[in-house]
């Protein structure tokens, strides 16, 4: 009796120690480092086992980010406060383009559950999200035990770990105390009693043909196929649309689902002969080509229509190289590489120093071509008012809330049109004028000098505010004196605009224009 007793302890014993080895599962530590292999092949349990879960986030990242959480998807349900975004990580030969971002230790809101059997491997490609944070364990539990620690997280590089599931139940992935990302999840074990994952792959070529290897009608979930297109005659492959992107025509697909893939083949065309056309501009203009090409360059035999155009204060003078001619518009065919250069030239410019004590003036005849001409064009005056009243009389001009120009032969300015003056005004330059008086209803108002500006707004011109010259106000104007302007803004075809504010009545004489 005693004897059979002693037996009956015994068998207890063994039955204690094995239930505490299957409780405690099979989490794979750093302490106890696991052989690195393909996530996707990963070492079998014993007897007829498959993949029986399968997540790699980055080939489903669109169809993660359109869950709306909590929620399942491919056998594995996401906490609520679980995110997902692309980020690239390579392990095992293997190139991984997203990742589950679980975040924090609440099982519930930021871990991942799915249901498992007893002997099933775990297999989970994680790190650290943080480059600092270290003592980050990634653990796995039973819904409603106490978790193992799979193995403490890399913060750089990407790490396999692996578990073996002790029990069939529910259990769930998270981490033991904040971040880290899972880039890949597979669960693999025996499943005799179900029939493996088949999945199909279709494949559309049109004008060539797609070789798979292996060739099946289906394949094992998994199955990695190689696919290959060959172009028919005429044609050349181009890329892969449908459940394959690239433009290599041997590249591999994984079958982890049903898929369908086309080739898309183009006709091959024989590059033509290109020539350069250089077009080189002497002085200040523009040359439009016809048909346009950023690259300058064009296919043989194509005709080039050229049109010159001449900046403001300028006129074209005719072509050189390739073509010649006075005409702005000229046609060239490129059957070589060609040079062409147009040449501009300056209009005649006031003569500097310019000066005028308008003795002569009067206000019948101050603003046309009778008392002064532009140098270039007889038929244009060289004063015109733009606004207000401005008269003349005793050899002195008076401004009446009013404003006039000084060779301007353009229509109104804006910050960006180029003025259109007679005044070479591109190196310094100084005005003079004598403040003869000052008079009407309001002195505050401002007695203000432009260049390249005849409207009344300060940033209506190609120089934007820095057309104002001077301005102030009539009592603060030196009546009697000789005011001095010294500036360097100004083009090759500039002008000036003299102007009283509403209310104020300047008298001025003896304008000069010079160089400094």
């Amino acid at each position: 009796m005693k004897k059979l007793q002693k037996i009956m302890v015994g068998l207890i014993c063994l039955l204690l120690v094995c239930a505490l080895v299957v409780g405690c599962g099979g989490g794979s530590k750093k302490s106890d480092p696991v052989t690195p292999t393909d996530p996707t092949n990963p070492n079998p349990p014993s007897g007829s086992a498959k993949i029986v879960l399968e997540l790699n986030a980055g080939e489903e990242f669109d169809a993660l980010k359109a869950l709306t959480l909590p929620a399942t998807y491919k056998g594995f349900t996401f906490g609520a406060d679980i995110a997902f975004d692309t980020n690239t990580k390579n392990y095992g030969g293997n190139t991984y383009t997203a990742r589950i971002k679980l975040g924090g230790s609440d099982r519930e809101t930021r871990g991942i559950t799915f249901s498992a059997k007893a002997g099933d491997k775990l297999t989970v490609l994680a790190m650290s999200s943080s480059s600092t944070g270290t003592g980050r364990e990634l653990m796995v539990a039973p819904v409603s035990g106490d978790g193992v620690t799979m193995g403490e997280v890399p913060t750089s590089s990407l790490e396999r770990f692996e578990y073996n599931i002790p029990a069939d139940g529910d259990y769930v992935i998270y981490s033991s105390n904040a971040g880290i990302n899972i880039y890949y999840i597979q669960l693999y074990g025996v499943r005799p009693d179900e029939p493996a994952t088949k999945y199909t792959l279709t494949v559309n070529a049109e004008n060539g043909r797609v070789d798979k290897n292996p060739d099946a009608e289906s394949y094992d979930a998994g199955t990695t196929v190689t696919l290959t297109a060959t172009a028919a005659a005429g044609y050349k492959f181009s890329h892969w649309s449908g459940d394959l992107t690239g433009s290599e025509n041997t590249t591999t697909i994984t079958m982890n689902s049903n898929k369908t893939v086309t080739a898309v083949f183009v006709e091959e065309t024989v590059t033509p002969v290109k020539y350069k056309l250089t077009v080189n501009i002497v002085g200040e203009g523009s040359v439009t080509r016809d048909p346009a090409n950023e690259s300058y360059e064009y296919d043989q035999g194509t005709v080039v229509t050229l049109t010159a155009t001449p900046e403001n204060g300028f006129k074209f003078n005719g072509w050189s190289g390739a073509a010649s001619g006075t005409d702005a518009i000229v046609t060239v065919t490129m059957d070589a590489d060609k040079t062409m250069t147009a040449e501009f030239e300056l209009l005649p410019r006031v003569p500097m120093p310019f000066s005028d004590n308008f003795d002569t003036a009067a206000s019948n005849t101050f603003f046309t071509t009778a008392y002064k001409a532009m140098p270039d064009d007889s038929s244009i005056p060289f004063y015109k008012k733009t606004g207000g009243t401005v008269t003349v009389a005793g050899g002195q001009v008076t401004i009446v809330n009013g404003r006039f120009t000084v060779g301007d032969k353009g229509t109104a300015t804006a910050d960006s049109v180029k003025p259109n003056g007679v005044f070479d005004l591109s190196i310094p330059y100084k005005i003079s004028f004598k403040i003869v008086s000052i008079d009407g209803t309001d002195t505050t108002k401002e007695f203000q000098v432009y260049v390249d500006n005849n409207t009344t707004s300060s940033g209506n011109s190609y120089h934007k505010n820095n057309s104002v010259l001077y301005r102030k106000k009539g009592t603060e104007l030196p009546v009697g004196e000789t005011v001095t302007i010294s500036s360097i803004y100004g083009t090759k075809a500039s002008f000036i605009q003299l102007r009283t504010e509403t209310g104020l009545t300047v008298t001025i004489d003896d304008l000069v224009i010079e160089y400094q």
